[in-house]
């Protein structure tokens, strides 16, 4: 028998869970996938009765939760169908579009019992008027859920994260919803059924956030424990490379008469290219100018220091090496995109101001950046490099020594600002 009221709660639904999955990967031949499987979905629960013939209330409620169950259970095979993720993130996000849906439904019950003028021109007496009432009501609710919910999920990548607990916590939302889908016509019961929901929601979100920015941090302190471990071995490698240079040099210059000058003079200069020793007093630093050096020099970057590195004494070194590394890192994936050879440089200062340390990187770079939370990122014009856990690992180490970052575009020029309290 064809059910009017499935058909409409389950177009509710998947329209609901869009909200919060919209943002996710599509499966290939998406837009054939989306309509085809919501239609298969929207044709199946129209025929799932809408209620059994009973005395028994019990019985009757437990059919209801297991009709709305299996609603659900159908919108989500429907949106797994569509979207290219696992089976916890699209529980999750069809989750909590259906507590907004629920949400919805009960505060249509709640405005029709509190406005006087709406209750006489629309009486929730048939499925019709039910109808009727919710074409009001949900697409302002849908579009404040969005706007309150959906662009956060979206920009924070909210359900990324495959974890069992959130498929826990995922399917008790969508039970309490199921269970509060008999409540009708109670106002005092229906609020409760709409705070609930909220609430389950902000929770749900909440927790995913949360769990997203310490899986966060664990990846960010995970490289700055490998950045430690890389400075030693790039400290081995430079010393060794300068202790051959050095020699080579020596070897080179005893030759005397028995190589034309000129071939000496071009061999001492490819030497030169391997033995530029950066002396700021502050060996850490000096590691990784050495390092950066060599990277510069092979892309035709020109690379300028100046300043005293002694100034950083009270900063640890695998801290400095992780600190300096990102940010050099960040200014060579800028400038080595830039076709004009007058712009390939990249320019680092460190001084004392006062009480104040300042490390400033100015770099050149091509394209327009746009900012989310502080962070530059790249629009789809160019590809500048700043993003992903360089800045956030910067911030981070800045943080542990009280200092501030700032981030500064003019025209064309990036500088990153640091400056630490002593």
């Amino acid at each position: 028998m064809f059910s009017l009221s499935n058909l409409v709660t389950v177009i509710e639904m998947l329209v609901a869970e869009l909200i919060f999955i919209y943002s996710f990967p599509k499966r290939k031949y998406f837009w054939l996938r989306l309509p085809l499987s919501a239609a298969a979905c929207i044709l199946i629960c129209s025929f799932i009765p809408a209620s059994v013939t009973t005395e028994s209330e019990l019985l009757s409620s437990l059919y209801t939760f297991f009709r709305f169950a299996c609603l659900f259970t159908l919108s989500v095979c429907a949106m797994g169908l569509s979207f290219k993720a696992s089976f916890s993130p699209v529980l999750s996000a069809c989750a909590a579009g259906y507590a907004v849906q629920h949400a919805s439904s009960r505060l249509t019950i709640i405005l029709n019992a509190i406005i006087p003028a709406m209750h006489e021109w629309i009486s929730l007496d048939s499925t019709y008027h039910v109808i009727i009432m919710e074409l009001i009501v949900f697409p302002f609710t849908y579009v404040a859920a969005y706007f309150l919910f959906g662009r956060a999920v979206a920009k924070r990548q909210i359900y990324k994260d495959d974890n069992p607990v959130f498929n826990i916590l995922s399917i008790l939302m969508v039970v309490v919803c199921i269970g509060f889908s008999r409540l009708h016509g109670y106002v005092g019961k229906a609020a409760f059924a709409v705070a609930l929901c909220v609430f389950a929601l902000l929770v749900q979100i909440t927790l995913h956030s949360l769990t997203s920015l310490r899986e966060e941090n664990r990846v960010i302190k995970s490289l700055l424990n490998e950045t430690g471990k890389h400075y030693e071995m790039s400290k081995e490698n430079i010393d060794l490379i300068n202790i051959k240079c050095h020699d080579l040099k020596y070897k080179l210059l005893s030759l005397g008469e028995r190589l034309p000058q000129e071939e000496i003079n071009s061999m001492l200069e490819c030497i030169n290219i391997y033995d530029k020793t950066f002396r700021t007093g502050n060996e850490a630093l000096d590691t990784i100018l050495a390092d950066k050096s060599l990277q510069y020099q092979k892309e035709g970057i020109e690379f300028t220091f100046m300043g005293d590195g002694r100034e950083l004494g009270f900063m640890g070194v695998s801290d400095i090496y992780s600190l300096f590394g990102n940010a050099l890192d960040n200014a060579f994936e800028a400038v080595k995109q830039i076709e004009d050879k007058d712009k390939r440089i990249i320019t680092l200062t460190v001084e004392k101001r006062g009480e104040l340390i300042a490390v400033n990187v100015t770099n050149y770079f091509e394209g327009q950046l746009k900012f989310a939370d502080g962070i530059p990122v790249t629009t789809k014009g160019g590809e500048s490099g700043y993003h992903g856990f360089g800045i956030k690992s910067i911030k981070l180490i800045t943080e542990k020594y009280r200092g501030i970052i700032d981030i500064n575009v003019t025209g064309d020029v990036f500088t990153l600002s640091i400056g630490f309290s002593v």
